[in-house]
């Protein structure tokens, strides 16, 4: 199972969601299959395609040959708004779906703005507003003209905060 440091992972041994990063080798996690231990963790500082997944606007999903239960959030949400131009993606180039965000875009026009869209997902690093979850809405609501987008600021321990600026 690959995933960001920041990616909360459902923890039997804390009984609650911890940050792959943070997680420890013998550490008990929820699967599909019964509990399952972490053997061992490796890290990369080399650039990663990563996916968010979001079926219906869930964002707890299973992953992995074991499924290992896993959530797009981590800790406390503050929700505020953003100029969309201060946002920082992470994601590379190739990652985006031009068709997304031609769809998403056209959406916000016809609403005539965001819309019953999810807020964009942010962690705050450094003073940068770096995108973890909504790089194709960001992206639509900036080709939409929409200036002001709403936001949900994570929590993220600064010993894991490691993002590219891209």
């Amino acid at each position: 199972m690959k995933g960001t440091p920041i990616h909360p992972i459902w923890s039997l041994d804390r009984g609650d969601w911890g940050p792959l990063g943070e997680l420890e080798p013998g550490e008990t996690l929820a699967s599909a299959t019964g509990p399952a231990t972490l053997l061992s963790t490796t890290t990369t500082t080399r650039p990663t395609p990563v996916y968010n997944l979001e079926i219906n606007r869930h964002h707890v999903y299973q992953v992995g040959e074991l499924a290992v239960l896993v959530h797009n959030t981590y800790g406390s949400v503050r929700r505020a708004t953003a100029d969309v131009s201060t946002l920082k993606g992470r994601q590379l180039p190739g990652e985006f779906t031009g068709n997304k965000i031609k769809r998403y875009r056209r959406q916000m026009q016809a609403q005539g703005g965001y819309g019953d869209f999810p807020p964009i997902m942010i962690a705050e690093i450094n003073g940068k507003k770096i995108i973890i979850d909504g790089h194709h809405r960001a992206r639509a609501a900036g080709a939409a003209g929409i200036k002001k987008v709403p936001i949900e600021v994570i929590n993220v321990p600064p010993k894991i905060a490691v993002f590219g600026d891209n």
